[in-house]
Parts: C-alpha cells; structure tokens; sequence
C-alpha cells in the first residue's frame, strides 16, 4: 500500500460527500420551486440521485472495512 493511500481515501469521501450535498441542496431549491407552482418533474428527477449516492456511499465504506480488515490479517 502506498503512504499516500488514506489521503487519497480521505479526499475521495470528501468529493463524494460534496456531491451528495450538492444534490441534497438542488432537491430543497427543487421543492422549493414546486411549492411556487413551477416545474416538478425537475424534483422528481433530483430525488432519484440521492439513494444512488448513499448506496455508492456504503459500498465505498464497505469496500474500505475490508481492504482495512484484510490488511489487520
């Protein structure tokens, strides 16, 4: 492994994180939008992204759990 490894790790969940919040707040400004009257297909569409985002979340921490579990062996 390299040294620079849990930064890379660090900055990666960073950028992940950055994107699941942009998309959390396009969903409020979405809603926000609806509630006036305007178009609300634009909210539905935002919406489908973040369970896709917090599965690709879990699966990035799962996969670190076990490239840290098999380095503990």
């Amino acid at each position: 492994r390299r040294p620079d490894e849990p930064a890379e790790q660090a900055h990666e969940l960073a950028s992940t994180l950055d994107a699941t919040n942009r998309l959390q707040d396009k969903v409020t400004r979405d809603k926000e939008a609806a509630q006036r009257g305007d178009e609300t297909t634009r909210t539905d569409r935002a919406q489908q992204h973040i369970p896709r985002l917090e599965e690709l979340e879990r699966e990035e921490l799962e996969r670190r759990e076990r490239d840290r579990d098999d380095r503990d062996r």
